[in-house]
C-alpha cells in the first residue's frame, strides 16, 4: 500500500506524481482489497457484470454500493471498472439511479480539461425508472447518468448479519444435536430392544415352526405325493390302459359286428315287408274302404233328406234306435273337446241343441258343491269361543291366534261429547274407559286390532293413593328428641329432618290385576278349503306423502279360509284402471309423476287359488 508523508515542515511539494500515488492507493489497494474481501469479481464483459449492495441506504445515514460501468483511463481506453458510489440518505425504493459530475480546470498548459469526477447514487421509484431516458446517448464527461433495477442486485452482508446468520444456524444445529441426543437416540435404543427382545426371539420362533412344522409337514405331503398320490394315478393308468381301452374296443367291435348288421337287417325288413304291406293297406284303403263310406254317405243323406231334415219340415215319429253316436251340428254352439262332451238340451219349438256347458264340468261343479260345508249362514272371519280341546275344532274353524293368553274387549272410541261426560266424573273411576299416563289421557279401546294391558302390576310413588304418616313434634324448642316440627310451627333450632324418617314398610311386590276368568280357545270361521271362496275385502286404505315424490298406502289385511294372499293396488286416471303393484306386505310405495292430476286408489286381495275380493275404500288423491 502507498503511503504519502505530510508532517514534514515547510510545505509538501504537491506534484502530479504525488496526486496519482494518492489516487492509486485508493483505486488500486483500497479498493482490490475491499472487493477481496467482499467476494466482488471484475467481469470480463460488461453483460457479465454483477452489482452489489454494500450497505443499503436508510433515512439517517448514507448507503454504498458498487457498481461496474465503462470508464476511460488517462490513455482513453474502455475499460470495466467497478465503481464505489455513496447513496443519499433516503427511504429505500426498487431502483437506482447514479450520476458522474466531472469538473474542469485550467492547466499549466493554458488548456481547460477534466479534473475530477464526483459519484453519487440515490433511490428512485419504479416510475421514474420507467419515465427515465435510459439510453445514455445524452452522456457526457461533464454529466453521466445510468438507472438500475435494484432486482438485479446482490446484497452483501456485513459482519454483524453474518455473524447472526451463523449464530442462527448454530442454534438450529444444537437444536438438532439436542433432539438427536434427547429423541432420536433414545428412539434408536428403543427400536434396537425392540430387535433384540421381541423382532429375533420372533424370527428365531418363526424359524423354528419352519423347522419344526412346516419342514415337516411338506416332507409330509411330499411323501403322500410319491407314496400313495403317484401309486393311485398309475393304478388309475393301468386300469385305463388295462381294463376301460379292451372294453371300449369290445364295445366298438360289437357294435361292428353286431349293432350294424341288425340295423341293416331291420333296414332290410322294413324295405321287403313293412313298406309292401303298408301299400297292400292304402291300396285297399283307396280300393275297397272309401267306396264303402261314400256308399255309405249317400245312403244317410237319403235318409237325412227323406225323414231329417234340418228345417225341422219333417218330424220323426215312432221310436229312433241307434247304435253308434248322433252327431248334433248347429252354427250357435260352441263346439265340445274331446276332453268335454256337451250338453244336449231341449230347446224351444222340441229342438235338440248341444250347450256350452260340458258333462265334465257339470260333475266338476257338483263335487265343489257336494265337498263345500253345508251353508250356514256365518261370514267369513267371524271369532266364536271354542271350550273344548283343539283336536275337536270343526272343520271350516281355526285358532285365532291374536287372542292367545288375551281377553277381548268391544272397540269403543267415544265422540267428543261422550270423552267429556267421562272425564267430569274421573273422580269417581266408575264405568271410565281412559286412564292419565305422563300427563295424557290415554283411550285403550279406540283402536280395532290394538292390543294392551298386563297380567301384574307394581305400584310406583306417583301411582298410590295420597296418604301420610303421624310423626312426633317437638313445639318446646328443646333438642331433647329427635323429631321432625310441623311446617310454621318450628322454632330456630328446629327444621326438617334428613336422616329421622318413618320406617320403611313395603316390598314393591306385583299383585295379579285379572278379573274372575276360564280359560278358553277363541276360534275363527275359515269356509273350509272351498278354492272359490274370495277372501273378505281390504279395509281401511290410507295413505301419506314421502318426500320428494312418493305416495306411501296402508291397509288392513284380508281374511280367507286358505293362506297366501297377496295384494294388488290399482290406480285410476281420466278413466283408465291399471295395476300399479303386487305385494304380499299391507304397505306399498308408489312414486307419482304427473302434476296437475288427480289419482284414484284401491286395493283387491287375491288368495292362493286366484280369487279376487271385491276392492277396498277408493282414495281419490290431488296431486298439485
Amino acid at each position: 500500500m502507498k503511503r504519502i508523508n505530510f508532517s514534514h515542515s515547510g510545505g509538501f511539494p504537491l506534484e502530479q506524481e504525488t496526486l496519482e500515488r494518492l489516487q492509486s492507493a485508493y483505486r488500486s489497494e483500497l479498493y482490490e482489497a475491499l472487493k477481496r474481501h467482499l467476494s466482488i469479481k471484475t467481469p470480463a464483459t460488461i453483460g457479465e457484470a454483477i452489482n452489489y449492495i454494500i450497505a443499503p441506504a436508510t433515512s439517517e445515514k448514507q448507503g454504498l454500493a458498487v457498481i461496474h460501468q465503462i470508464e476511460k483511463n488517462a490513455q482513453g481506453e474502455e475499460k470495466i471498472e467497478g465503481i464505489l458510489y455513496p447513496i443519499a440518505k433516503g427511504a429505500q425504493d426498487s431502483c437506482l439511479k447514479t450520476t458522474r459530475t466531472g469538473t474542469s480546470l485550467v492547466y499549466g498548459t493554458g488548456t481547460f480539461q477534466t479534473a475530477y469526477f464526483d459519484y453519487e447514487a440515490q433511490y428512485i421509484s419504479q416510475t421514474d425508472y420507467n419515465n427515465a431516458d435510459r439510453s445514455g446517448t445524452t452522456n457526457t464527461d461533464a454529466l453521466t447518468v445510468y438507472y438500475y433495477e435494484l432486482d438485479d442486485f446482490q446484497i452483501v452482508k456485513d459482519i454483524a448479519a453474518i455473524e447472526a446468520i451463523l449464530q442462527r444456524l448454530q442454534n438450529e444445529i444444537d437444536a438438532i444435536e439436542n433432539d438427536i441426543a434427547t429423541v432420536v437416540k433414545p428412539k434408536i435404543s428403543a427400536i434396537e430392544s425392540d430387535i433384540a427382545n421381541v423382532v429375533k426371539p420372533k424370527i428365531n420362533a418363526i424359524e423354528s415352526d419352519i423347522a419344526n412344522v412346516v419342514k415337516p409337514k411338506i416332507n409330509a405331503i411330499e411323501s403322500d405325493i410319491a407314496n400313495v398320490v403317484k401309486p393311485k394315478i398309475s393304478a388309475i393308468e393301468g386300469d385305463i390302459a388295462n381294463v376301460v381301452k379292451p372294453r371300449i374296443t369290445a364295445i366298438e367291435g360289437d357294435i361292428a359286428n353286431v349293432v350294424k348288421p341288425k340295423i341293416t337287417a331291420i333296414e332290410g325288413d322294413i324295405a321287403n315287408v313293412v313298406k309292401p304291406r303298408i301299400s297292400a293297406i292304402e291300396g285297399d284303403i283307396a280300393n275297397v274302404v272309401k267306396p264303402g263310406i261314400n256308399e255309405n254317405t249317400n245312403q244317410i243323406n237319403v235318409i237325412k233328406d227323406t225323414y231329417l231334415p234340418l228345417d225341422g219340415s219333417k218330424a220323426m215319429t215312432g221310436n229312433l234306435t241307434v247304435g253308434g253316436n248322433i252327431t248334433v251340428n248347429t252354427t250357435d254352439q260352441v263346439e265340445a273337446t274331446k276332453s268335454e262332451t256337451p250338453l244336449l238340451v231341449l230347446k224351444g219349438g222340441n229342438k235338440i241343441a248341444k250347450t256350452d256347458i260340458s258333462i265334465k264340468a257339470l260333475m266338476d261343479r257338483l263335487i265343489a258343491l257336494e265337498a263345500r260345508p253345508a251353508a250356514t249362514g256365518i261370514p267369513v272371519g267371524i271369532v266364536a269361543i271354542w271350550g273344548r280341546p283343539a283336536n275337536q275344532i270343526p272343520t271350516g274353524w281355526k285358532e285365532y291366534e291374536p287372542l292367545q293368553g288375551r281377553m277381548p274387549v268391544g272397540l269403543y272410541n267415544p265422540d267428543f261429547q261422550e270423552r267429556g261426560k267421562q272425564f267430569v266424573q274421573r273422580s269417581y273411576y266408575q264405568n271410565l274407559t281412559f286412564y292419565f299416563e305422563n300427563g295424557t289421557r290415554i283411550w285403550p279401546f279406540d283402536t280395532l286390532g290394538k292390543a294392551g294391558g298386563y297380567v301384574a302390576k307394581s305400584l310406583n310413588v306417583d301411582e298410590m293413593p295420597p296418604h301420610n304418616h303421624p310423626l312426633a313434634t317437638d313445639s318446646a324448642g328443646t333438642s331433647d328428641m329427635n323429631t321432625v316440627v310441623m311446617e310454621g310451627t318450628r322454632n330456630n333450632d328446629e327444621g326438617w329432618s334428613d336422616t329421622n324418617t318413618t320406617g320403611s314398610r313395603g316390598n314393591g311386590n306385583s299383585f295379579p290385576l285379572q278379573s274372575p276368568y276360564r280359560v278358553v280357545q277363541f276360534i275363527e270361521y275359515t269356509g273350509g278349503s272351498d278354492p272359490t271362496i274370495i277372501p273378505s275385502t281390504p279395509v281401511k286404505l290410507t295413505y301419506s306423502f314421502e318426500p320428494p315424490s312418493l305416495i306411501v298406502f296402508e291397509w288392513e289385511a284380508s281374511i280367507d279360509n286358505n293362506s297366501g294372499i297377496r295384494y294388488e293396488l290399482w290406480s285410476k286416471k281420466s278413466g283408465e284402471e291399471y295395476k300399479l303393484h303386487s305385494t304380499d306386505s299391507l304397505v306399498t310405495r308408489n312414486f307419482f309423476a304427473a302434476t296437475n292430476t288427480t289419482y284414484h286408489f284401491q286395493v283387491y286381495a287375491i288368495d292362493s287359488d286366484n280369487n279376487r275380493s271385491l276392492p277396498s275404500n277408493e282414495l281419490i288423491i290431488p296431486i298439485p
